[in-house]
């Protein structure tokens, strides 16, 4: 049986091709905000990083760029330089 969303919980469907490798319709951003945050910053067009930003509070994103294995050095220094 597939989880179920709620809709505050939703994610848009614009942000689908971010996450070809798993099933987009069990993601929630109460249980997978860290592996949301990483895929947007990796991989995000403006719209994608426009849409985390406006749902994500900054201090939450910047605990992602500080403690993540999983943004490569380049999306991480970017972010911090376009975040300070």
């Amino acid at each position: 049986m597939q989880a179920r969303r709620d809709t505050l919980d939703a994610l848009p469907s614009m942000l689908q091709k971010y996450f070809w490798d798993c099933d987009f319709g069990a993601l929630s951003m109460r249980e997978h905000r860290r592996f949301i945050i990483e895929r947007v910053l990796n991989f995000g067009d403006d719209d994608a990083v426009r849409w985390l930003f406006a749902h994500i509070n900054r201090a939450s994103i910047a605990n992602v760029l500080e403690h993540s294995r999983n943004l490569s050095e380049k999306t991480r220094n970017f972010w911090n330089i376009m975040m300070s």
